[in-house]
């Protein structure tokens, strides 16, 4: 309540500040990063810091790779077909997350995903929360139980669920599948969330939902959020990175806060993106 009656004004001053304090260690960043597939790059060069805390998005046209860089932050590229090289460096808490010793899926633990398209398994809804629990922890049965729950709350889909655990999970909306897939994901209890277009496929209600809960994950967790829609890059995040192409290549043109990027770009790319964009 005393966040709804903040003045707009106050808001983004405050906002402003904030993201133009002195930096933290990035989460996060992408040093040289060069991703390439057998016909060639996709993307050429990306120096980038995603510091921790708040909303971080990732703004461009279709095409220019911005999926393909969320990829890169938790090794899902290996799992393409055929799988990208990546060249260059990205850093998690400033290791190297291709050194020796990185298991890929403790890895991808800690830095969780959610796509465009809800994924849900032909099983129970409980099954389909703690399925990536049971494959990398070891709980009893108890912590089993309260990982769920705990889940589910976070996901904002417990009271929806709670008397029907073992249903089918095909059975939920689509909007309630995208959260389970949340609720999947928050399981693990990553440090970083990666959201491709989380809402794209979702109609205005879903899709306020899911903005809720980014706002609300976001006061203990790293978001990192692609999004094509420039009006919920600006109602959510707190930096922005606008990813376009260059000579039929993806390069990351510009970054800055939120406010500053998209009243005062400084790049060309930048500026006729958002013309397009806000025109639409």
């Amino acid at each position: 309540m005393v966040e709804e009656a903040r003045r707009p004004d106050v808001v983004s001053l405050v906002d402003r500040l904030a993201c133009q304090a002195e930096p933290l260690q990035p989460v996060l960043a992408a040093r040289d990063m060069t991703v390439s597939a057998s016909s060639g790059p996709l993307l050429r060069e990306v120096n980038l810091e995603i510091p921790p805390g708040g909303v971080f998005a990732v703004i461009g046209p279709s095409g220019a790779g911005k999926s393909t860089l969320l990829k890169s932050f938790n090794r899902l590229l290996e799992l393409e077909t055929p799988p990208l090289t990546l060249t260059g460096e990205v850093e998690f808490r400033g290791r190297s997350i291709h050194g020796g010793g990185v298991d890929p899926d403790s890895l991808r633990s800690r830095i969780g995903m959610l796509f465009q398209q809800p994924i849900v398994f032909p099983t129970t809804i409980a099954r389909n929360v703690l399925f990536g629990v049971r494959h990398v922890e070891r709980l009893s049965r108890l912590g089993l139980t309260e990982r769920l729950e705990e889940a589910l709350e976070r996901a904002a889909l417990w009271d929806e669920v709670k008397d029907r655990l073992d249903a089918p999970a095909i059975e939920l909306s689509v909007g309630q599948q995208q959260r389970l897939s949340l609720a999947r994901a928050l399981a693990l209890r990553p440090e970083v969330v990666l959201m491709d277009e989380p809402t794209s496929a979702l109609d205005p209600r879903a899709t306020a939902a899911i903005e809720d809960l980014i706002r609300q994950l976001a006061a203990s967790q790293t978001i990192v959020l692609v999004t094509h829609d420039l009006a919920q890059a600006r109602r959510l995040a707190d930096r922005v990175a606008c990813v376009c192409r260059r000579d039929g290549v993806g390069e990351v043109v510009e970054t800055g806060c939120c406010g500053d990027l998209f009243d005062n770009p400084q790049c060309r790319e930048t500026m006729e993106y958002l013309d397009l964009g806000e025109g639409a």
